[in-house]
Order: C-alpha cells, then structure tokens, then sequence
C-alpha cells in the first residue's frame, strides 16, 4: 500500500482495515473493486471443544482469542460476531498474533480460539489442535456473502491518468474471478486448475486448498459498499481511524465491465 501511494504500483489487493482507512485519507486511494470476502473461521481449541468448556459463541467470554491486530478486518469480524451475542472485544481477552503463529500457540494452549484465514484455518483442523465452529451460525452475522475482506485498490492520479489501462485490467481480472467463482461451486476441471495455481501461491499442499473454505469474490466485481461504511463506522467509534472517510468518493466502480 505505502510502495502504491509512491507510485510504485497502479494497483494492489489490500484488506479492509483502520490502516486502510487512515492511508486512504493521508493519500489518494480509491477503491477499484472486490477481491473477497469470507464467512470467518472461528477456531476453537480441541481440548476446550471436547471438555465442553466452549460450546457456544457466548462462552467466548473472558478466553484469550487471536486477532491479527487491533483495527484489522479479522478484529472487526470478531467484534461483530460478539456483539452477535451481546459481548464486546472488552468482554475477551484479545491477543495479537500473525496466522502462521497462531497454530503453534493452540497447540501451546496460550489462546483459547482464533479467528483464522485460510489455508491456516483447515491446517488447524487437520493437525487435530482446532475445531471450526459451526460456519452456519458465524454466517448469520454476514449475511452478504460474507465479511467483505479485500478490495482492489488504486491511486486517483492513476484513475485519472490510466482509465483504459485500469479499464482492460479489470475486464480480464472480471474474467479470472468468475473462472474462481465456477471452480469456488465445484466444476471440477475449473476447481482443479484453480487448486493448483492457489497451492503454489500459498505454498500450501492440494489437499489442504481442497478442504479449505473458499473466499467469495463477487461476480461483478462489486464489494458490499454497506459493510466498508459499517467497518468505517466502528473504526471511528473506537478512535482508530485519525478522521473520517468520504466513502462515497472513496468507492470508485465505473470501471468494471456491466454485468453479463
């Protein structure tokens, strides 16, 4: 993001975060187009799962759980699967961690629960030190497909300099998304391609990516502009946002391809 605002690049897949929102105020980010978002993986320690210790989202309260860090997406995932069921980060135990170490702190029993991307997230449960919980009862709290986690961001200056250049870039990135979403359903010479080319990316192993709960990214190539303002809401609320975003000139779209 901070190589972009130099000029380094005319685009990046960035996450939703009061990071984010704070460069998209100093500087002249503008936001192109969804790039995912994800029923969060709420992973709970097996041992705390099988002792019946946690059973329900509420018994959440006062255990020690992972989040990336304080103002990311995953932290306002959480916040809002607890305010779900009448808690508040204030009511748990916070503990910031990056994903790759998380699942060496399960095992360690130091957390009690994490809120995990993928492939992290089915490793947890394949290595038998995390149970996921019940997705159908997260989904409710995300009922558009999921928390909208990544965007395509660029810089105004390029907006207003390389419109035909973002244009054909956004026609073909329209393209792979819908070759993902086919293969994200299941078709399976689409599904096999997409598992390898994630595998190599993620250097994570086929089976894994296989298991593993697929991102939604929409079909359009539109985010859920109602979830960025709540996030931004929240962010302000909490004073982690230095000041306020437009969002309403922060969202830019017209140059995705019309719908089919």
């Amino acid at each position: 993001m901070a190589a972009m605002e130099a000029g380094a690049f005319d685009v990046v897949i960035g996450s939703l975060a009061a990071g984010s929102f704070n460069m998209v105020h100093k500087g002249d980010l503008v936001i192109l187009a969804d790039a995912s978002r994800v029923i969060p993986s709420v992973i709970i320690r097996k041992d705390l799962w099988d002792n019946k210790s946690i059973q329900q989202l509420s018994d959440l309260k006062g255990r020690a759980i992972m989040t990336p860090r304080e103002g990311s997406s995953s932290y306002y995932a959480l916040s809002k699967i607890l305010r779900g069921v009448g808690l508040t980060i204030a009511d748990i135990n916070p503990k910031y961690l990056e994903d790759n170490a998380t699942l060496a702190a399960l095992e360690a029993k130091q957390i009690d629960a994490a809120i995990l991307n993928e492939p992290h997230a089915t490793n947890a449960v394949e290595k038998g030190i995390g149970v996921r919980f019940d997705l159908k009862q997260v989904e409710k709290f995300f009922p558009q497909n999921g928390q909208q986690h990544m965007v395509l961001y660029t810089r105004r200056k390029t907006l207003e300099e390389k419109r035909e250049l973002l244009r054909s870039f956004l026609a073909a990135y329209i393209e792979a998304v819908r070759f993902y979403d086919t293969a994200r359903n299941g078709k399976q010479s689409e599904r096999e391609e997409a598992v390898g080319i994630i595998a190599e990316y993620t250097h994570s192993d086929r089976a894994t990516v296989d298991k593993s709960v697929w991102p939604y990214v929409s079909p359009d190539g539109r985010p859920d502009v109602s979830y960025i303002k709540e996030m931004h809401d929240y962010f302000v609320q909490q004073k982690l946002i230095d000041n306020p975003v437009n969002l309403d000139s922060v969202v830019r779209l017209e140059l995705l391809p019309e719908s089919k």
